[in-house]
């Protein structure tokens, strides 16, 4: 259990801290124990490896001879089974798990405590939860004196944010991972030109060294920040033309760094879409007494102010309707957008699949990465000679994989280090392109280690 007071004494969001502690943990023990471990091993084969955020963080310093050279042989064993249909792919991430469970641990703990004045003092200067870590507490459940104190430290915070840096602060709190994103797009490969027949569009995207779709979704992400600032920046007597979308975090930390101006004005919208969900939440917490709640059937059963037990009625569904209200972000416009291009960019594919030139490009190229070669076969666009080639690929880097960790062995130090070098940036790209962000492996790599 971590020190929360020394937490609180930090300032900022408790859940990103805690999440920052959980993944920097799990970074150190994956990296000195943890990847040595079986059964490390054969979860990161099941789940083939972790998600791309945490594929980023491992990336920074690794070189020949590290951990990931070592585990990614495996994993690479593992999808290979999973694209040739042998094995059922459940991809999935530990260290996700690790961190969340952590969050929840630590939110639970905070919100018992805010019945002590003091912890509840030092929470306010804090500054209270973001956004993400505000719903996340909503979920875990907490007595209403815990919860009010939530709801009313959050709303005080967001009325008080002033526009630019204060208010974004206050809805994102701390995103690691956003550094190494905008890092990445800013080295973000030229899109081909859309103008072109689709045959050529087709033929043209196949030959960068990286998964098409993955750089199709980098595209389709620019492209919706683009669009949206430019919408925003248009005027009609003094108004916007289109009212701000509210953007999930990650899009919104991406909006910031991309362009700033249009991200405020997106944050102002999230901003009064939250304070609409805090009125409600903080009325219905203003009928109950102390429930001492744990999750939605115990709310339902808050004890009266004479004591004993209080049967369902509208006190406990109302607290429970405001928070399912406030748990349901809208969704993401931005997230839309970037899932309809991938999904339009696999069936654009499957359209032109029988054209022998297509054949040979997709043979000739990197092709898709395992990511979405799964996610195009559960849809219904499974394409033969893309799954051919993402087997074959597999099978070349982890012949790399292997060669690497040979000359991990002090009889064959002596040789000199060929392709097999990189293999394990090559591996990544190829399982998951989304961590690359459509970069290929040298690219990537340059990026986040630079």
């Amino acid at each position: 259990m971590i020190d929360l007071t020394a937490l609180l004494a930090e300032g900022g969001c408790v859940g990103c801290r805690v999440a920052g502690r959980a993944d920097a943990t799990w970074l150190r023990w994956f990296r000195t124990e943890k990847h040595a471990e079986p059964q490390t091993r054969r979860r990161l084969a099941t789940d083939l490896g972790v998600c791309p955020a945490h594929l980023r963080t491992l990336i920074a310093g690794e070189g020949p001879g590290g951990p990931l050279t070592d585990v990614l042989a495996g994993v690479v064993a593992a999808a290979a089974a999973v694209v040739a249909g042998s094995s059922p792919g459940t991809p999935g991430c530990h260290a996700c798990v690790e961190r969340h469970d952590a969050v929840d641990r630590e939110l639970s703990s905070l919100l018992d405590l805010l019945t002590v004045a003091e912890v509840a003092t030092a929470f306010a200067a804090a500054g209270g939860l973001c956004q993400r870590h505000l719903r996340r507490a909503l979920d875990v459940g907490s007595p209403a004196s815990g919860l009010r104190v939530v709801v009313e430290v959050a709303r005080a915070r967001l009325e008080e944010a002033d526009d630019g840096t204060p208010l974004l602060t206050a809805l994102l709190g701390r995103d690691a991972d956003a550094r190494r994103r905008a890092r990445l797009r800013a080295q973000r490969p030229l899109a081909v030109d859309v103008g072109q027949p689709l045959l050529t569009q087709v033929l043209e995207e196949l030959e960068p060294l990286a998964c098409p779709v993955c750089r199709a979704r980098e595209d389709a992400l620019a492209a919706y920040l683009d669009h949206l600032g430019a919408e925003l920046a248009r005027t009609d007597i003094g108004r916007a033309v289109v009212e701000p979308p509210v953007l999930c975090p990650i899009h919104l930390e991406d909006l910031a760094a991309h362009e700033r101006s249009t991200a405020i004005s997106t944050a102002r919208a999230a901003r009064r879409v939250l304070l609409d969900g805090l009125a409600g939440l903080e009325g219905a917490l203003g009928g109950l007494r102390d429930p001492g709640w744990r999750g939605w059937g115990a709310a339902l059963l808050a004890p009266p102010a004479g004591g004993g037990r209080l049967q369902p009625g509208r006190v406990g569904h109302r607290v429970r309707d405001a928070a399912t209200r406030m748990l349901a972000a809208p969704p993401c416009p931005a997230c839309r957008a970037v899932d309809r291009v991938e999904q339009r960019r696999q069936q654009r594919l499957a359209a032109v699949q029988d054209d022998p030139r297509v054949h040979a490009a997709v043979e000739r190229a990197h092709g898709w990465c395992v990511a979405h070669v799964l996610s195009a076969r559960g849809r219904g666009t499974a394409i033969p000679v893309v799954e051919r080639t993402a087997a074959t690929r597999l099978a070349a880097v982890g012949w790399e994989l292997e060669e690497a960790r040979r000359h991990e062995d002090v009889v064959w130090r002596h040789e000199p280090m060929g392709s097999e070098a990189l293999a394990w940036a090559r591996a990544i790209v190829l399982l998951d392109g989304r961590a690359a962000l459509g970069h290929d492996a040298v690219a990537m790599r340059s990026a986040l280690r630079g």
